[in-house]
């Protein structure tokens, strides 16, 4: 089997993550490995090359066009990372080009040399995908390009970033022939002994972007000198085999292309049918059409599941639908919520009465003209505030890491509606805000403040009474808990119903932060139905959700069982001695 056959049968290891990257990372280490061509036994040794390279360079330097460099040592058996095919041989940079030339230095250009129109400046920002972008606002004058001729690049030159964007390469063509070299860039010239587009992908090998890594200089941006560059090992095959080489290198790569192309059009037609299939769930009318629409997510529920983004807008289309009322069948037998409303009313009456609780001012009426859709019979719309017996800030006291105090919930601990017991922080159970501010089972948590998309996520404490507190971007709803299940609340407050027409409008920027404060929360209302009702809707939500974490979990099953294959295909070309054995190991690790 030769190296093609393995490449056809990649598309079986392309879902693995970031599969294609690293796949063209693996067609450049194997070409300049020597393992993705047949060998010609006819073709001249790259020694040979080498000889004509330092003729070459002693001619120039007695014409003075080139200045005469120090000697570089020999490449010793410890340096060379692999072992080279036959015809091959090892040559340090420096002896394998002829001049390697730093850009200029940033004193070497004043404000009055840019001009527009003039001679492009490449520096490493203009490098994009191994070709050269040019900006029109970093061109210099035709004086000042004479000034600094030593920095004109000519076709056939290979540009590299040299800092920040360190080792991104281009190989110069005759459309950027006479354009000068940036001060962020460096650029090497090579005789025609050697096949300037191999020279490229050597460059642009993950072996020599290691090396450049593990060796560049500087405290605060990493740079690339002279002396790193001269010394770089670059594997040099007969003439012909770098053109081969070439040739199968730019073949595969337009493999990967269409294998790119093939994963963004199946990613897109993927997409595309979960938004249609959910859409139509969320837009249907009645019984008969929701059940058509269900039937159809059903026929098609492993395309519109196969990614984790694609997961995620179907848990938000169950919330969806669960607000919506359209998860559950409705009884009319069940208790209206208006009636439940009526209750929770007087209770709050009866604890004022007892001096259990302070009178709050009235809420507003809500508009009903203004719902985003229609609720089903039985249901209301009820605010926050009138559901919650009462709503505080945490604490402000500074926390610290000493784990015998009692625990704080800080913002990082509210995540995808709920509470994650990770990264604590502890205060002391001295302080002036306890024993007021313990937590309660069944709390609700709301993050007041945060990042724009983070603020308004809610969750439900669930832990032991008067054992952890909250901190005071965090704020704490005691619902009224034995009126109405404080899980449906906490589910339609982390829906996309909520999130659109609750939170979002209302937030305020400050200071780089998104805030929404007590006041808004107690005005944000949401679709409110019989208890029972409550109780069957989180049942089936958490059902839904149970199974969507099955199929998160296969999806990341699959992805590493995809990755373990990719690794040991990968390492068993990379790790083969000969061609035949590296490409049959990796072919039975497809298989």
């Amino acid at each position: 089997m030769n190296p093609q056959t393995f490449f056809e049968h990649f598309e079986r290891l392309a879902d693995a993550p970031n599969a294609v990257p690293r796949l063209r990372g693996l067609i450049l280490q194997l070409a300049v490995q020597g393992k993705l061509v047949e060998q010609d036994e006819r073709d001249e040794p790259a020694t040979r090359l080498l000889e004509r390279i330092s003729a070459e360079r002693k001619r120039l330097v007695k014409e003075k066009k080139i200045k005469e460099a120090k000697p570089l040592p020999p490449v010793s058996d410890d340096e060379k990372p692999f072992i080279l095919r036959n015809g091959w041989t090892w040559a340090r940079l420096g002896n394998a080009s002829l001049i390697i030339q730093i850009g200029p230095f940033g004193s070497q250009l004043h404000k009055s040399d840019y001009v527009q129109n003039g001679t492009p400046l490449v520096n490493p920002s203009h490098i994009k995908g191994e070709r050269i972008v040019a900006s029109n606002k970093l061109t210099i004058d035709e004086k000042t390009k004479q000034r600094l001729s030593n920095y004109i690049m000519k076709s056939g030159d290979i540009v590299m970033g040299r800092r920040g964007e360190m080792g991104k390469c281009a190989l110069v063509t005759e459309k950027e022939d006479g354009w000068l070299c940036g001060t962020g860039s460096l650029f090497i010239r090579f005789t025609e002994h050697l096949f300037q587009p191999y020279l490229l992908k050597v460059l642009v090998s993950d072996y020599t972007k290691i090396y450049l890594l593990s060796n560049s200089v500087g405290s605060t941006m990493n740079n690339l000198n002279q002396k790193i560059l001269d010394n770089l090992l670059v594997a040099l095959p007969p003439l012909e085999e770098q053109k081969r080489i070439v040739a199968k290198v730019d073949e595969l790569m337009r493999l990967c292309d269409e294998l790119e192309r093939k994963q963004t059009e199946r990613n897109a037609a993927c997409l595309d049918l979960n938004r249609v299939m959910l859409d139509r769930l969320l837009a249907a009318h009645d019984a008969t059409e929701f059940q058509a629409s269900w039937q159809a997510v059903c026929d098609y529920f492993a395309t519109i599941t196969a990614t984790p983004d694609l997961l995620s807008k179907l848990r938000q289309t169950v919330l969806q639908l669960a607000v919506q009322g359209k998860l559950t069948h409705q009884d009319p037998q069940d208790e209206p919520a208006t009636s439940l409303l009526r209750r929770i009313r007087a209770e709050r009456e009866r604890l004022v009465k007892e001096k259990l609780l302070k009178r709050a001012d009235s809420l507003p009426t809500i508009n009903l003209d203004k719902m985003p859709f229609a609720l089903p019979n039985g249901w209301t719309w009820a605010r926050i505030g009138d559901l919650a017996r009462a709503s505080e800030y945490g604490t402000s006291q500074k926390a610290s890491d000493i784990k015998d105090d009692v625990p704080v919930l800080r913002m990082n601990n509210i995540n995808a509606g709920k509470v994650i017991y990770e990264n604590l922080k502890y205060l002391p159970a001295s302080i002036d805000d306890l024993p007021r501010l313990y937590l309660q089972h069944n709390d609700l948590l709301f993050n007041r403040t945060n990042s724009y998309e983070l603020v308004g996520k809610t969750a439900i404490y669930k832990g032991e009474n008067n054992k952890m507190t909250f901190a005071s971007y965090l704020i704490r709803l005691s619902l009224f808990s034995d009126l109405l299940d404080v899980d449906f609340v906490n589910l339609v407050m982390n829906s996309a119903y909520f999130r659109k027409h609750q939170i979002e409008p209302n937030i305020t920027q400050q200071n780089g932060q998104a805030n929404f404060n007590g006041t808004k929360l107690s005005l944000t209302f949401i679709p409110f139905p019989p208890l029972k009702e409550q109780k069957n809707i989180v049942a089936a939500v958490n059902r839904l959700m149970a199974l969507c974490d099955e199929l998160e979990a296969g999806l990341s099953r699959a992805e590493e069982d995809g990755e373990q294959l990719l690794r040991a295909a990968v390492h068993s070309l990379l790790t083969s001695t000969t061609e035949d054995s590296a490409v049959e190991s990796a072919a039975l690790v497809v298989q």
